[in-house]
């Protein structure tokens, strides 16, 4: 059995662009200094969640993915 877990970081998603639009110019320039590889996409995430199935990945059990564009790193 194998258990793995994805954490993404900020995510380009319709949600996020709404809330977005609450969001003052230099809050969105904050955000994405925390980001310094950028603002995810959905296919980013989905890529990272295609090769996590696949058999490639078939020894790879119990981790837990950050995908935050270097978010964590900073």
């Amino acid at each position: 059995i194998r258990v793995n877990a994805i954490a993404p970081g900020l995510v380009e998603t319709e949600l996020a662009l709404r809330t977005f639009n609450l969001l003052s110019g230099e809050q969105i320039e904050q955000l994405r200094k925390m980001h310094p590889l950028g603002f995810g996409t959905v296919e980013d995430i989905a890529s990272i969640i295609a090769f996590v199935a696949s058999d490639e990945a078939k020894w790879m059990t119990g981790a837990i993915l950050t995908i935050d564009g270097g978010c964590s790193a900073k």
